[in-house]
């Protein structure tokens, strides 16, 4: 008897361990992707910044879609990637200096190849006014709204929706 009870036992203890096994595993899953997403939200701003458009556009799906909204309208929209690349390609153009600060972000896991997130962005774009031939600064601050798919691995954004918060403009020469 006393055997049997210590069977079952040892039997409890290792299915409670492999239950914790199992919850350990998903855990451990559900920051790696928390991890891989904020770094893709950062990596597409440094590559901003250096005005690598090519490489930035490798973080969106091929029929990935970006899209700007200030005070309530959208001002600017795009599908494809390769017509992503060339947008930004042509405004980062404008600017001689390109800086992006990321904030805080959340990100809920819908399930292991999709997620919805949103970060925050405090832009800094520096360069003539084509009109005064002035330099300005523009500093805006964004908050993104996105849709990730997990493609071969990899976090990509989906969709990308930038919603202009605020933006002040300043000459400083």
């Amino acid at each position: 008897m006393k055997s049997n009870l210590l069977i079952i036992a040892i039997a409890a203890m290792m299915a409670v361990s492999c239950n914790s096994n199992s919850e350990l595993k998903k855990r451990v899953e559900a920051v790696e992707n928390r991890l891989e997403l904020k770094n893709l939200v950062d990596t597409f701003s440094v590559l901003a910044d250096v005005k690598d458009t090519n490489t930035q556009g490798l973080l969106f799906t091929e029929d990935g879609s970006m899209k700007t909204v200030a005070n309530g309208q959208v001002v600017f929209s795009i599908d494809g990637r390769q017509n992503i690349v060339n947008a930004c390609a042509g405004y980062l153009a404008l600017f001689e200096t390109v800086w992006h600060s990321n904030g805080q972000q959340t990100v809920e896991l819908i399930d292991a190849e999709n997620a919805t997130g949103v970060s925050y962005c405090t832009v800094i774009l520096i360069g003539k006014n084509q009109m005064t031939g002035k330099t300005e600064r523009l500093t805006e601050g964004f908050r993104y709204h996105d849709t990730y798919t997990k493609k071969n691995g990899t976090w990509q954004i989906a969709v990308r929706e930038s919603e202009v918060l605020w933006a002040k403009t300043e000459t400083i020469e």
